[in-house]
């Protein structure tokens, strides 16, 4: 007997290979809108209790939250004493270094600080040779979150921006910095760009004076600005006289990221 058996009253069926692509399709499509639905549900989760959704859409919702992030400084010495630290400081300035002080238990003086790792350690490879104890040192810029239920989405949008131009800040004096150092750009160039990132400034501290003055609890965030377009002063005086304009924009960047350090640890 054959070992093949046939039944006439037994078929087979399969599915088209398009009738099953098509199927996997529409699952795919039925997960995809599901999520869609938890996210918008949480985004839009503000606006519908404000009742204002397109707000939410342009502006964004009245919570500012910003991740931790880091920061990586090239230090030239950790110090006990702190007139140990300034003579250091001092002398380090000479060779275009910051000379900034950072107190954290010890004092270190600072060279410069980085966004990356990688471009920290380049410049600690470069100073290997030097007199100095050369390190890298971490600074940790904590987690923020902020919600503002008492104001407009479009006047948090405007505290957002706050917080952004300090970011911003740091990353045009970092390149200013630079294109100075290779010789790109001259010291009047540099200061009137200063000058107009001053202004800004400016507009951010009457913003938040604005919210304040409703009764919004701002002033932690106004007194860094403060402390942000005095420093600019100084630097734009500074690097007009170019009697110090190499350390000088270096000393800023660290002053920035101090200013960024103090007030996320504070809030």
């Amino acid at each position: 007997m054959s070992k093949n058996a046939y039944y006439e009253d037994v078929k087979i069926i399969k599915k088209p290979l398009k009738k099953r692509f098509k199927n996997l399709f529409i699952f795919f499509i039925c997960i995809i809108t599901v999520i869609g639905v938890v996210f918008s549900s949480i985004y839009l989760s503000d606006a519908l209790s404000v009742g204002n959704i397109s707000s939410t859409l342009i502006f964004g919702g009245t919570k500012i939250n910003i991740n931790k992030h880091l920061y990586f400084a090239v230090t030239l010495g950790e110090y006990s004493e702190e007139s140990k630290a300034y003579e250091v400081a001092t002398g380090s300035t000479i060779q275009g270094a910051s000379g900034f002080i950072w107190y954290d238990k010890n004092y270190f003086v600072i060279g410069n600080i980085y966004k990356s790792y990688k471009d920290a350690e380049s410049v600690l490879k470069n100073l290997s040779d030097s007199n100095y104890d050369v390190n890298i040192k971490e600074i940790i810029i904590p987690k923020i979150e902020l919600n503002f239920q008492e104001i407009d989405n479009k006047d948090v949008a405007k505290i957002r921006e706050a917080f952004n131009f300090i970011d911003d800040l740091y990353n045009s004096l970092y390149n200013f910095s630079i294109s100075f150092d290779k010789g790109e750009s001259n010291n009047f160039a540099i200061s009137s760009e200063i000058s107009s990132l001053r202004g800004d400034c400016k507009v951010h501290i009457s913003n938040i004076q604005n919210y304040i003055n409703k009764g919004v609890d701002l002033q932690k965030i106004q007194d860094a600005l403060l402390k942000i377009d005095e420093l600019l002063n100084q630097t734009i005086l500074k690097t007009i006289d170019n009697s110090s304009t190499n350390y000088s924009l270096k000393y800023a960047i660290s002053s920035i990221i101090k200013i960024k350090y103090d007030l996320y640890n504070n809030l």
